[in-house]
């Protein structure tokens, strides 16, 4: 079979563009360098047929002829669709992620040809996404946007939202006015234009997966957990959940585009501090305020002794609900509002992008011969609650 990528470093910057909101650039490079073939299933190759075989062809083609610039002429190849910016960014989120592609499945659904296609780490299975297409004379075959796959919905636009409600509720009108008011907040705190952004509404985050063409994902959803999630690249959030408010993931969005000067393509904030602005503004993950996030993690350590030797052992979950590393981060964006002024907390979003970058920054706010644990409680501590 042909080589996967012809010109893979035109394939990479098209990719970093796509994915500089939640991507080191380094990291990039390693995978996509690995990723040079589209494999078959040795049970398919003897009993595939001429028109299965086309499609892989296509899928194999679409691939290597990626441009970023084909976004412009994407109905050549996908079925014209104004929901997504990015067709298929779930896609190539796997390929980046994966050194081993392979054809698993070709299986008729719906009138539709769906692939499905396999990506690994190593021996290890890490994702399975379907990919849908349909015969076109013209052109072989039209790979359909994924939430073809699902239940196609119109959107209902609410000042600068638009929601695609694929939940089987009617969406809440109060939540809606307070996704508006927030967003209103969020553009006078970060002193930029209002956001105009995507809803994508879904009753939980198995279903959510599932129009995003998962089969399978070793991430892909936890029990505990909405997981639902802000898509910078193309103006989106993603709840898992059934409420038309979600200040958390909007939250990601202004800091993406704070970051960017408006643009949350350009630009990756801290992946800490993105959070910790997220959940200050927005809560924790899982509709806990910081409030009563800190609580709950206060009272989690009066059951056992807790000591930080640096930030890499803040990211465990409490009572498998609430991420510490969030709500720690949470509160020490706080801290940097209440005690420094919040132009100086955004100067820091701005500035202290690396985790190194981050290490000076905590070290900055370290007392003399403070610990790391005692400044972790001491900016926890710092904290008034009162007023909120």
């Amino acid at each position: 079979m042909t080589a996967f990528f012809k010109n893979i470093w035109s394939f990479l910057l098209s990719l970093f563009l796509i994915f500089s909101c939640s991507e080191d650039k380094g990291i990039l490079e390693e995978s996509l360098a690995q990723n040079i073939a589209l494999e078959i299933n040795n049970s398919l190759d003897s009993v595939m047929s001429r028109e299965d075989s086309l499609l892989v062809n296509s899928i194999e083609n679409y691939l290597t002829q990626f441009d970023d610039n084909n976004y412009d002429h994407r109905d050549s190849w996908f079925y014209s669709d104004s929901m997504s910016v990015y067709p298929y960014f779930e896609l190539y989120k796997n390929v980046l992620e994966s050194n081993r592609i392979q054809v698993l499945a070709l299986i008729e659904q719906g009138g539709y040809k769906v692939v499905k296609l396999g990506f690994f780490n190593g021996t290890n299975i890490e994702s399975i996404l379907n990919i849908p297409a349909i015969p076109s004379k013209q052109m072989g075959f039209i790979f359909l946007n994924y939430y073809d796959t699902y239940i196609r919905v119109n959107p209902e636009r609410y000042g600068n939202i638009r929601y695609f409600n694929h939940s089987t509720y009617q969406l809440n009108q109060e939540d809606i006015n307070e996704m508006i008011r927030f967003s209103k907040k969020l553009s006078a705190f970060f002193d930029i234009p209002e956001l105009e952004f995507d809803c994508y509404v879904f009753n939980n985050s198995k279903e959510l997966f599932a129009s995003l063409g998962y089969d399978y994902g070793s991430n892909m959803y936890d029990a505990y957990q909405e997981n639902s999630f802000c898509r910078p690249a193309d103006w989106s959030l993603f709840l898992g959940t059934s409420t038309a408010y979600h200040p958390h993931e909007l939250a990601h969005l202004y800091v993406h585009s704070f970051v960017g000067n408006g643009n949350p393509n350009v630009a990756n904030p801290n992946k800490y501090l993105d959070e910790g602005f997220a959940t200050y503004f927005g809560g924790a993950q899982g509709g806990f305020s910081l409030e009563s996030s800190t609580q709950m993690a206060l009272d989690d350590f009066e059951t056992r002794e807790i000591c930080f030797e640096n930030k890499d052992q803040l990211g465990f979950l409490i009572e498998e609900i609430v991420n510490f590393k969030n709500v720690f981060y949470g509160n020490f964006i706080k801290y940097l509002i209440d005690f420094h002024g919040p132009e100086y907390a955004l100067h820091a979003l701005k500035t202290y992008k690396t985790d190194d970058e981050l290490d000076l920054l905590i070290d900055s706010h370290r007392l003399p011969d403070e610990t790391f644990n005692d400044f972790v409680f001491r900016i926890i501590m710092s904290n008034n609650f009162d007023n909120e």
